[in-house]
């Protein structure tokens, strides 16, 4: 017999495949709201600020 833990099911639920399935949860559970992660901002080399470039451009 196979077992599948608790988390699992969340997961599948919350996951693409489990579109809807939430709705039949006995605890009305939301979905998850992931968070987006700001990674570290890079320094552009030999960057010229906009006050400084021609009015051409």
């Amino acid at each position: 017999m196979m077992e599948i833990s608790t988390p699992t099911i969340y997961k599948y639920i919350d996951s693409r495949f489990g579109y809807g399935l939430s709705e039949h949860l006995y605890s009305k559970r939301q979905k998850k709201r992931t968070q987006k992660h700001k990674g570290k901002r890079e320094i552009i080399k030999q960057r010229v600020m906009i006050n400084l470039r021609p009015k051409s451009v």
